[in-house]
């Protein structure tokens, strides 16, 4: 006997016997039993979770020798031939293939003909919304008043493609997306029919590789349930399917929350020289960073909204509780951006690189101390960046090969250009006038009163929530500390570099006082300062803010994200 994959071995041959599509299967039911039986029927849902298969079953429980019944009896003649696809009143048409006007002609005189041996002849189209128009047009008038011998049966992933002449004339029916713990009972079913054992953790990983379409994890079931029959391991199993196992992931995201630049751009490296698509894994880590900013949200939602194994689950709210929601975001952020140049360039190495660099180099100095591996050669192409450009009028396009390292003196030098330079730039960019004379004008024309701007300031924050999370995020950890002229001066805690680097980047920046703005009624400009407590309370000391903040702003003034 000829093989059989299971996504046909195991076909639902009844009702019963469907999964995940409850309310589906419930209203035809009743139709059957009242004798509602409609001439046309519309099945619209994703790939792999059953339409075809249920117009099937609907074809035999139309005509089933006992029937119409919603149990058909399996062993007629009609239910045998229908099972085996050689029913000559059960024609099943592949739209895509049979999509013109000529097409649909052959049908609408073929319809005219009576059943050869069943109660009703049945057409099932596949993909009906890959017809030409003048084909709809064509297939109209039959299916508005087709001969009572004849039950149509559409299927589509594309509903809206589907001209409402015509779907207006059927029954409509909405196919979901298959529960992870259904598929998952599906699968532990076909391998005791199998008679093989299969690990929870490979199970698990089929339900969730699946999307939800039984049809995907059966196809990945019977791929690799041979290697299971000769004792492969759960990790050889995934490295076979090329993909990233969860413990692996996990690493990848924990190092990179922790800033351990050398050891993600390892993990990348293993990865890319043990032939893993990197599409792949970037898709993999987006949708792992998706569970940990659930985690953070409720426990509740990550609970019902997270297809991971309880282990695993367990692991992610772990991670979750020692980040924060700003950096996570960020980093979703980037990685979606370098997810959009994969469909640009081929080789997203680079871009992945690039953006791992950058979420770890955003921190405080002090992380970067904790990366031992990078620290010699980053800080030291830094300072040589810096020293060239000291020697240059602070001009970046020079670099030093070799410098001997700064004095504090030569650092504070740099750091009072530094505040200077920033300060000139923000002004322009927040209040673009034609001229300085202007700008001095506008700033003594009024002053913010500090109540004022207090008054509006949860308003402001829940308006930029609306628009971008992680900005109202980070502004949850400022308070206004002073107001003066044109400038609004938000604070920050001396151990929250993050969130204010953050807000400081151009477009938050602009984004915020845009909102101030539009409440105000009048231009303003916002600086981002150091309050001088810790967000536990405690008072830093002058050196540990000059050793925590040294280095990021000569990086940041120094035109580069990136740096060695």
């Amino acid at each position: 006997m000829a093989y059989l994959p299971f996504a046909r071995k195991y076909r639902p041959q009844n009702f019963d016997e469907v999964i995940g599509q409850d309310s589906v299967v419930e209203k035809l039911r009743q139709a059957i039993l009242k004798s509602r039986l409609h001439h046309a029927y519309l099945f619209c849902g994703p790939r792999g979770v059953g339409k075809t298969s249920l117009a099937r079953i609907l074809a035999k429980c139309v005509n089933c020798q006992k029937g119409p019944t919603p149990a058909p009896c399996g062993t007629c003649q009609s239910c045998v031939d229908i099972q085996k696809g050689s029913s000559l009143d059960v024609i099943e048409i592949d739209g895509a293939s049979n999509r013109g006007i000529d097409d649909i002609r052959e049908l609408r005189e073929n319809v005219k003909l009576s059943p050869a041996s069943s109660r009703f002849k049945v057409y099932i189209i596949d993909e009906v919304h890959q017809i030409t128009k003048d084909g709809f047009n064509a297939l109209l008038k039959t299916l508005e008043e087709p001969p009572s011998h004849v039950k149509f049966i559409f299927a589509t992933t594309e509903p809206h493609k589907v001209p409402l002449t015509i779907a207006s004339r059927c029954q409509r029916f909405d196919f979901k997306l298959v529960p992870l713990e259904k598929i998952a009972e599906k699968l532990n079913f076909i391998a005791k029919q199998e008679g093989v054992k299969v690990d929870s953790r490979l199970i698990a990983y089929v339900s969730r590789k699946a999307q939800g379409s039984i049809r995907d994890a059966e196809s990945i079931f019977d791929q690799i349930l041979p290697l299971v029959e000769h004792a492969y391991s759960f990790e050889e199993v995934m490295e076979f399917l090329g993909d990233i196992d969860s413990e692996r992931m996990l690493k990848f995201l924990e190092d990179l929350f922790l800033k351990k630049t050398a050891s993600v751009l390892e993990i990348i490296d293993n990865i890319i020289s043990e032939g893993y698509d990197l599409e792949v894994f970037l898709k993999n880590a987006i949708e792992y960073l998706r569970h940990i900013i659930l985690a953070k949200v409720g426990d509740k939602v990550f609970t019902e909204a997270v297809p991971l194994p309880p282990e695993i689950k367990e692991k992610v709210k772990s991670l979750a509780d020692k980040v924060t929601l700003p950096q996570t975001l960020e980093i979703i952020e980037r990685f979606i951006e370098v997810h959009k140049t994969s469909k640009v360039i081929s080789d997203l190495r680079i871009p992945l690189e690039v953006a791992v660099i950058k979420s770890t180099y955003s921190g405080k100095a002090s992380n970067r101390k904790g990366d031992a591996s990078l620290n010699a050669s980053s800080s030291g192409v830094s300072l040589s960046k810096t020293k060239a450009a000291e020697n240059k009028n602070l001009s970046p396009s020079s670099e030093v090969s070799r410098q001997k390292p700064f004095k504090m003196e030569a650092i504070s030098h740099i750091i009072k250009n530094i505040k200077d330079r920033t300060r000139q730039v923000s002004i322009t960019q927040a209040c673009p006038v034609s001229s300085e004379s202007e700008y001095k004008e506008d700033k003594d024309s009024f002053s913010l009163l500090r109540e004022e701007v207090e008054a509006i300031w949860e308003e402001v924050k829940n308006n930029i929530k609306k628009e971008k999370m992680s900005v109202a995020a980070s502004l949850e950890t400022a308070e206004i500390t002073a107001c003066q002229g044109t400038v609004v001066s938000l604070g920050f805690a001396k151990n929250l570099t993050f969130q204010k680097e953050f807000v400081e980047k151009r477009e938050n920046k602009a984004l915020v006082e845009n909102k101030f703005a539009k409440l105000l009624g009048r231009k303003i400009r916002i600086e981002c300062v150091y309050t001088d407590k810790a967000a536990n309370g405690e008072v830093t000391s002058p050196a540990e803010e000059e050793a925590s903040d040294i280095l990021n702003r000569i990086v940041d003034t120094f035109g580069g994200e990136v740096v060695g």
